[in-house]
């Protein structure tokens, strides 16, 4: 009889609730309260309340194309298990099942529109933008 041991490899790095990072990894585990994000793990913060909030983060970035990937600065679970995306300076909301292939079509391609800081995705049939608001001095 053989053992391979494989350590956990945090993927997200959360904050809400009790004090610190819930680390989670890959299949939305999550396996250890720190201090500190390591390296790597994406930042997320999650809602008081929100409902399994591992599993539709993880949920959700399945989904997120793989072009768009290498842009994903940050994640949040909102109470009712919608999920906020932020690209840099855009942020999409996506829906918990995540899983919609409709809804990655319309994120990769309303990434890349100037001027785009919001998109709700959430009914990807009809999403939602919003521009960047412009201050005037």
């Amino acid at each position: 009889m053989s053992i391979t041991v494989t350590p956990r490899v945090a993927l997200l790095a959360a904050r809400g609730g009790a004090p610190g990072v819930q680390l989670v990894d890959a299949p939305g585990v999550a396996f250890e309260r720190t201090d500190r994000a390591p390296c790597g793990a994406l930042p997320a913060t999650v809602a008081p309340g929100a409902t399994r909030p591992q599993e539709a983060a993880v949920t959700v970035l399945d989904a997120v194309p793989t072009q768009c990937r290498a842009r994903l600065r940050g994640i949040a679970v909102a109470t009712d298990g919608s999920v906020d995306l932020r690209f840099g300076t855009v942020v999409a909301r996506w829906r918990r099942s995540g899983g919609d292939r409709l809804t990655s079509a319309v994120s990769d391609a309303v990434l890349d529109t100037p001027g785009i800081a919001r998109l709700d995705a959430s009914a990807p049939r009809r999403p939602v933008t919003s521009a960047a608001q412009r201050v005037h001095a």
